[in-house]
C-alpha cells in the first residue's frame, strides 16, 4: 500500500511539472498583460513588457488618428472588434507602431470609407473590414511590392473580400495632410 501512494505522488508531481513545463518560458518569451485601463475613448491592454493594445473604442470622431503610445508604452495592436458599430467613423490613420491587424478589427462601421496602414504591418486576420458597405480606399505608406506581401488570410478574397476588393494608394505620408 505504502509503494502505490509513494507512485501516486510521483505521478502526480510529473503531471504536474509537465503542465507546468509550456508556461516556464512565458516571461522570457511573451508579454504578460497586467492590467487594462479606460482613458478617454479607448481601452487599452498594459503588458509587462512596456507595450500596449487598444482593446476598445468609444469615441464619435469622423477622422481618428490612433496613438502610437500610451502612458510611455507602445501602441502593439488592436483587440478584436475594437471598431465594432463606430457608424460615425469615416478615415482612421493606425499608429506606425502596429505590425498586424486582428481579425474583425472594423466591423458594423457603415460611414467608413478609408483607412491609413503603415508599412510595418505583415499580417491582417480574416475579415478586418466586414459589414462595411462605404469602405473603398488603403492608404498604405509602403510600395505596391510590400504590398503584395503581407498576409492577408489563408483565401483572401473570401477572409478578406472587403480589403482585397479596395484601392490601394501606396506610399502615402499620413502626416502630409
Amino acid at each position: 500500500m505504502e509503494n502505490k501512494k509513494t507512485f501516486l505522488k510521483f505521478t502526480a508531481a510529473v503531471i504536474a511539472a509537465l503542465m507546468l513545463l509550456p508556461l516556464s518560458g512565458c516571461i522570457k518569451s511573451r508579454h504578460i498583460a497586467v492590467g487594462a485601463e479606460w482613458d478617454g475613448d479607448y481601452c487599452y491592454t498594459v503588458y509587462d513588457d512596456g507595450t500596449a493594445v487598444i482593446i476598445a473604442y468609444t469615441g464619435s470622431d469622423e477622422i481618428l488618428r490612433l496613438p502610437g503610445e500610451y502612458k510611455g508604452k507602445a501602441v502593439i495592436g488592436f483587440g478584436s472588434k475594437t471598431f465594432e458599430n463606430c457608424v460615425g467613423l469615416r478615415m482612421v490613420y493606425l499608429p506606425e507602431s502596429v505590425t498586424s491587424l486582428p481579425p474583425r478589427l472594423f466591423v458594423g462601421c457603415g460611414d467608413l470609407a478609408a483607412i491609413y496602414v503603415p508599412a510595418a504591418v505583415r499580417s491582417m486576420g480574416k475579415n478586418v473590414i466586414s459589414d462595411c458597405p462605404r469602405f473603398k480606399t488603403v492608404l498604405y505608406a509602403g510600395t505596391a511590392e510590400e504590398w503584395e506581401g503581407i498576409d492577408i488570410g489563408d483565401v483572401p478574397w473570401t477572409d478578406n473580400y472587403t480589403l482585397v476588393n479596395a484601392e490601394v494608394v501606396y506610399s502615402v505620408d499620413p502626416y502630409s495632410n
